[in-house]
């Protein structure tokens, strides 16, 4: 090791190396013995690619030593390198790496710096990101999840609700007990089915955390809660119910959205009934290849879908005027479907009613 090297290399605050062309080590200084943990006397003279891991020493040098002849500004490379200690650890450095002539000779000093902390730090802020991104993403995921069951609860709710008062007034109406107490088994048969949406629906905000699992619905069943839920209004419009599930009676889906298909699609053919005749609600299921398929049919108002095919399925779209009628149920009939890979379309004329067919995955 030169001597006039030593001791300008011991007061640079980085480990130095400076090798020949050969990649041989011909000086360094103290912070070097510290970095790779070799005695003196084990480094001198031997090739630095030995002290380099996946990174090839002698083709930066090369590279660097064959652009010295003609040059008269050195050329300086930094390089993220990993070094290998005597005790096996791997620790990585920046690498700052310039070629120079001494006495006619050529050379290479490396400046090596320990990034360990700094790439720890990396990786550290890489994860807590990572993190954070999916706190966020769960985050998104909930409040979507909430969102869902508000809209839900305040549609669904609607109906039932709104036959409860109906019953209400007829009870207080009422001057006979025999229809009293008929309006009241009325009344017990709508609670009781509220209570049943209650549960789903307070059922579903333990799933907050993960999506809900579908379950094996008895369309039928669906229906008969559907008509216990809408019984006043069924009764007070006198229509006719007719349901055909001998092809598909049981299906895999998710609760809450089932119930609120059934009650929506329902709800909507007593809301827009026709005042000219008999209302008729015909829902069947059937199987298409491997999906299941759903229809509701009325005889009511229909739509006129020359003038309202893309607004059909709208938030807040409605086609017809009502007191009641607010334009989100068929929104989040077609919303909820989709979200479960299925698909909704209607068939209708003015005056002949509607016909939503469901498909189901």
């Amino acid at each position: 090791m030169k001597n006039e090297w030593k001791g300008m290399l011991d007061h640079l605050p980085d480990a130095i190396i400076i090798t020949d062309k050969l990649g041989a080590v011909r000086a360094f200084n103290n912070n070097t013995l510290q970095l790779l943990g070799y005695e003196a006397e084990r480094l001198i003279d031997r090739s630095l690619c030995q002290f380099l891991n996946k990174v090839s020493a002698t083709e930066i040098m090369n590279r660097l030593l064959n652009t010295l002849e003609g040059v008269s500004q050195l050329p300086v490379e930094h390089h993220e390198l990993e070094i290998i200690r005597k005790d096996g650890k791997i620790v990585p450095v920046q690498t700052g790496i310039v070629p120079f002539i001494s006495q006619g000779i050529p050379y290479v000093c490396f400046a090596l710096r320990d990034i360990s902390v700094f790439r720890e730090q990396i990786l550290r802020l890489k994860d807590e990101n990572l993190q954070l991104k999916n706190t966020l993403s769960r985050s998104k995921e909930n409040n979507e999840r909430l969102r869902d069951f508000s809209d839900i609860t305040a549609h669904n709710l609607r109906g039932p609700v709104c036959n409860l008062q109906l019953l209400l007034n007829l009870y207080n109406y009422e001057s006979e007990p025999n229809k009293k107490e008929f309006l009241m088994e009325k009344f017990d048969k709508v609670v009781s089915g509220l209570n049943h949406t209650l549960d789903v629906l307070v059922e579903s905000v333990q799933f907050k955390r993960s999506p809900e699992k579908n379950k094996s619905l008895d369309l039928k069943e669906i229906l008969e809660r559907t008509q216990n839920l809408l019984i006043a209004q069924i009764d007070s419009s006198d229509c006719i119910i007719e349901s055909d599930f001998s092809k598909v009676r049981w299906v895999a889906y998710n609760q809450i959205y089932m119930e609120s298909i059934f009650l929506n699609l329902i709800g909507n053919a007593i809301k827009y009934r026709s005042e000219n005749r008999r209302l008729l609600i015909e829902i069947k299921s059937w199987k298409d290849k491997e999906r299941l398929m759903l229809s509701f049919k009325d005889n009511g108002l229909g739509i006129d879908l020359n003038k309202h095919q893309k607004d059909i399925f709208g938030f807040k779209k409605v086609f017809h005027n009502h007191p009641d009628a607010k334009g989100i149920g068929l929104f989040m009939t077609k919303t909820q479907i989709e979200s479960q890979g299925g698909s909704i379309k209607v068939k209708s004329e003015p005056g002949q009613g509607c016909c939503f067919i469901i498909s189901l995955n």
